[in-house]
């Protein structure tokens, strides 16, 4: 949305129209996030309650605004919503099982979770007028599964890349592996830690410091836990505004990025985008995304991410040539291109009938 947002205001200061925006939100928006709204634009504060406002608040206050088109940016739409609709679906994660998933154990709580979003994706495939996903490879996937939707009613738009630009300038630790801990299992995170547990070797002599962006304090105490299970030690990295992710990216030596499945995978493009080097699992859509600029391997295999993360570590000229690469690629992933083809989309769900 982010990214949404900072293209929209450059269509703005470009004189291109766009549409009057009604955002419903469930929190309050901080300084940073304000100042992306565009001029024009109102927000509605509904509630920090997900099924209230799933169910109800959503819903009630679509009905007295009365928009043109409503738009469900996170994979679902409200229940009920009588106002014709696009629905943004990153991925086919809450509607396909994985085998990779298959097996993975659950609390009663998160199994509802599931059903929950499984139940409310499918709903709002079937009120949308319009689905836009984030990547071909997503695409695929969600057609594999949504069989009796015409394949021209699913949109790829690529996110782009909003992320500023880092205000560190001084050298990479040409040492550092950078990662990011999250709850999501699929991003396999794990691997890394196997990979530097038990085939330290296949890393190079070089000693490795590694470090670990927490996404949340939870997630902080969580990793906390596997690094003790794993017998290793790692800087973690907590309560990073946008410009200090930005400046950590620009530090590291190498990004590794080992999860199961993406619909787009952000973070290794955020990395390109400041010159580094990146290791990425070869995941469904990733190469697409990342194009050949990183050294993949199979999120199966901890050996696979030793051995691809190797060279970036023993070779300054390596990262250097694919860091200049990975600036490139990752600079054609822009807002405004984003922003553009969105409106697009947006603009032939509201003429059609």
């Amino acid at each position: 949305m982010r990214a949404l947002l900072k293209g929209l205001n450059e269509r703005v200061e470009a004189g291109e129209p766009i549409p009057r925006l009604l955002l419903y939100i469930d929190r309050p928006l901080t300084d940073t996030a304000t100042a992306l709204i565009p001029t024009g634009s109102e927000t509605r504060f509904l509630s920090r309650n997900r099924l209230q406002t799933d169910w109800r608040l959503w819903n009630a206050q679509i009905r007295d605004d009365r928009p043109d088109l409503v738009v469900g940016t996170q994979n679902y739409l409200p229940h009920g919503s009588p106002m014709p609709a696009v629905l943004v679906l990153h991925d086919a994660m809450g509607i396909k099982k994985y085998e990779w998933d298959r097996h993975t154990p659950r609390t009663l709580k998160e199994r509802f979770i599931n059903r929950y979003w499984h139940y409310q994706t499918l709903a709002s495939v079937r009120k949308s007028r319009r689905i836009i996903t984030v990547s071909q490879g997503a695409r695929s996937e969600i057609l594999s599964v949504l069989t009796d939707i015409p394949q021209s009613q699913v949109t790829v738009v690529h996110n782009g890349v909003a992320l500023p630009a880092p205000q560190y300038t001084g050298p990479r630790d040409a040492n550092t592996v950078l990662c990011i801990a999250s709850p999501d299992r699929r991003k396999n995170l794990s691997l890394l830690y196997d990979a530097l547990a038990n085939h330290r070797p296949r890393f190079g002599t070089k000693s490795l410091t590694l470090r670990v962006i927490g996404t949340s304090d939870v997630m902080t105490r969580r990793t906390k836990a596997m690094l003790e299970r794993y017998n290793l030690s790692a800087q973690l990295l907590t309560g990073l505004d946008d410009q200090a992710l930005s400046n950590e990216y620009a530090r590291a030596g190498v990004f590794v990025w080992p999860s199961h499945q993406e619909g787009f995978g952000l973070p290794p493009l955020e990395m390109m985008r400041t010159g580094g080097a990146v290791v990425s699992s070869n995941a469904p859509c990733m190469p697409e995304i990342l194009g050949e600029v990183p050294r993949y391997f199979s999120p199966d295999s901890a050996v696979g991410i030793a051995d691809a993360t190797r060279p970036f570590l023993e070779d300054t000229e390596l990262c250097r040539q694919r860091g200049e690469m990975g600036r490139d690629h990752a600079a054609t992933f822009t807002c405004r291109r984003m922003a553009d083809e969105t409106v697009a989309v947006w603009e032939k769900a509201a003429r059609e009938t």
